[in-house]
Order: C-alpha cells, then sequence, then structure tokens
C-alpha cells in the first residue's frame, strides 16, 4: 500500500485548525500525525483503534455512515473525508455529495471536502 503522505502534503495548507476530519483505519494514523491532530473521526470499523474509542475522551469519534452523514451535514463547509478509494466507495451513496472530490491515482487515496 502507497503511503497517503504525497496526497495530505499537497493539502496542508488547504486544511485549517477548525476543518473537521474524518479518515477511514487505513489512513487515520497518517492523517493523525501529518496534521498534527488527535482529534480526527474515524469512520468505519474500528480494527486495532477499537480499545482506544473506548476510552471516555474519544466518545463519539467512530461513526458509522448516518453519524457521518449528519456530523458532516452540521458541518457544511469545514469538513473533509480522507480515505482510500476501495473504502470510500462503500460509503458514497449513503454520505452527501462532496463540494470536491479529489481522487489521487498514484496512492489511491481520496479526499472530499464538504
Amino acid at each position: 500500500t502507497t503511503s497517503p503522505r504525497v496526497m495530505l502534503q499537497q493539502y496542508e495548507h488547504n486544511v485549517g485548525g477548525r476543518d473537521i476530519i474524518i479518515s477511514d483505519e487505513d489512513s487515520i494514523r497518517d492523517v493523525c500525525w501529518y496534521f498534527q491532530r488527535d482529534r480526527v473521526y474515524l469512520l468505519g470499523e474500528p480494527g486495532e483503534l477499537g480499545y482506544g474509542l473506548s476510552y471516555k475522551d474519544a466518545h463519539g469519534r467512530l461513526l458509522d455512515k448516518r453519524s457521518a452523514a449528519a456530523l458532516i451535514n452540521q458541518n457544511r463547509g469545514r469538513t473533509l473525508l480522507f480515505a482510500r478509494a476501495e473504502n470510500i466507495n462503500q460509503w458514497r451513496d449513503k454520505l452527501p455529495k462532496p463540494v470536491i472530490q479529489d481522487p489521487d491515482g498514484h496512492s489511491r487515496y481520496v479526499l472530499w471536502r464538504y
């Protein structure tokens, strides 16, 4: 798997401190590290992150498609979804339509801005 860091670097200047970031399990570690954030929402299965998500301060960080759509709709104009293309494709019909859809053909990651 190619690292998503190349694509994250392209968007570094377009991600503000108030932006809400949603990611998938495959990408969340890179997203947190690259943007120096510990407050990133996880969409999909928690996988290895399940234990950490059980802590009280992580309450609400694990999203299903319905809660992700609600979070996006409540924060239009400042929500980003960054994930592997195959994961985003399975969520496409359940999430609001993004304003910007940027696929990266080289690393197989996609960034959507709402």
